[in-house]
């Protein structure tokens, strides 16, 4: 669509800047590096950004250095959540309790919980130095991590807990990614005997590779399995395959990617039975583009406003044009004229309202 420079930037001008996700970089194995594995996992009240971490385990690469602790969330845990982990919430004498097959548990604080969390990480990086004269770099690796456990660590301890890991040379890996990866390259040792190969999933991993099942989504069972998995399997993964593989990343990209986030999650709400409808999925756009929208840092009242202000075309504009300041030539949203279509017809039919 033509239109003058000094145009397209007034429009720019009139609408939030742009927001990008932050891209971490790819992490290479380092041979001056000693690699301190450590398995963690949690198990959470409910899905969403709200989570509270009701148990949290950690074990190192032996299996002979624990910690699960069960914690007390300040909400209670959700069916769905309670489903999944047999965690519930009941009221004993007046006082809540945390449950598990109808048994109580001792429950801490999330906080007293961050602090045994934190020796714990200490004592392994201690326990590490004693044993080399490289550089240690303790790696939290968890299965889907990084779009569940560790964005919820991170949410739940917040800026300065963060600050401390990085500070400690604590990273975070996901072994989702890399197991994308060996099934995607059809590595023998995840071929199943029928000849398909195992699913990505924690518990199809460990059936496959050891004919066993395990007690899945008990944060503790989680780890040592994940712990077999990777260090204790005939997949006799190298410390290189898994650290280029595992998504690597530090705690400050971490949490300014939870950050991000979270921001595009508020944003993304502003399109909810506008644009898009989660619910029937039967909107002018889908819950992906609505997303991408909100990703780059435009709510349904920033496009309202630029279609009141510049019409069709100031909407265009701003959603199929890469930014003033990019060198890149990436659209900011979309190029793709059917979505930019329905976002302009959607605004047309409001306007005459």
């Amino acid at each position: 669509m033509a239109m003058p420079p000094n145009q397209f930037k007034e429009i720019e001008n009139f609408a939030p800047k742009i927001t990008l996700r932050p891209v971490a970089k790819q992490v290479k194995y380092e041979d001056n590096i000693f690699y301190n594995f450590l398995i963690f996992d949690t198990e959470t009240n409910a899905t969403g950004k709200s989570a509270e971490i009701c148990q949290l385990s950690v074990t190192d690469k032996s299996a002979s250095h624990k910690l699960s602790v069960y914690i007390m969330p300040t909400q209670d845990i959700d069916l769905y959540a309670s489903k999944v982990n047999k965690l519930k919430i009941v009221k004993i004498n007046g006082e809540r309790k945390l449950c598990k097959d109808d048994k109580v548990l001792r429950a801490i604080p999330f906080d007293t919980s961050i602090t045994q969390f934190k020796s714990y990480l200490s004592q392994s990086i201690n326990i590490a130095k004693n044993t080399t004269n490289k550089q240690v770099r303790t790696v939290l690796i968890g299965h889907n991590a990084s779009t569940f456990d560790t964005p919820i660590l991170l949410r739940n301890g917040g800026k300065e807990f963060s600050s401390e890991l990085q500070s400690m040379d604590v990273w975070f890996a996901d072994s989702l990614s890399l197991f994308k990866k060996l099934i995607k390259s059809q590595l023998p040792a995840l071929q199943n005997a029928d000849g398909t190969f195992s699913k990505t999933n924690q518990s199809s991993l460990y059936k496959t590779l050891f004919n066993q099942t395990f007690d899945a989504h008990d944060a503790l069972e989680d780890v040592l399995a994940l712990r077999k998995i990777l260090f204790s399997s005939k997949l006799e993964l190298s410390n290189k395959t898994i650290v280029e593989n595992s998504a690597l990343t530090n705690p400050n990209h971490a949490f300014e990617d939870l950050e991000y986030l979270d921001g595009r999650h508020q944003i993304l709400q502003s399109f909810r039975g506008k644009l898009y409808n989660p619910e029937r999925n039967d909107g002018f756009i889908t819950k992906t583009i609505a997303e991408k929208i909100a990703g780059s840092g435009l709510g349904y009242e920033d496009l309202k406003n630029v279609y009141s202000r510049y019409g069709k075309y100031g909407v265009i504009a701003i959603l199929s044009r890469p930014p003033s300041s990019a060198t890149s030539t990436s659209p900011r949203v979309t190029r793709t004229g059917r979505i930019l279509a329905a976002i302009v017809g959607h605004f047309q039919c409001t306007s005459r309202l």
